[in-house]
């Protein structure tokens, strides 16, 4: 019988894609005014996505918003 795996890499264990999240974040302040760092986006790491939001926007998110 032959086994198969799949294997999911979503916080950059295997591959090192930290550099695409912080471009992100540094796109979306810059598309709504925001003014954010590298530094700061990489100080923020493990926050949860609204808090990010929340960040870049500086508004307080609502907990309905369904970012996690």
């Amino acid at each position: 019988m032959r086994k198969r795996a799949y294997l999911f890499d979503m916080y950059g264990v295997l591959v090192d894609n930290c550099w695409y999240h912080v471009l992100s974040w540094l796109d979306l302040a810059k598309r709504h005014g925001g003014k954010l760092t590298e530094a700061r986006v990489i100080e923020w790491m493990d926050a949860l996505g609204r808090d990010y939001i929340a960040r870049v926007l500086c508004e307080p998110m609502s907990e309905i918003v369904g970012f996690y």
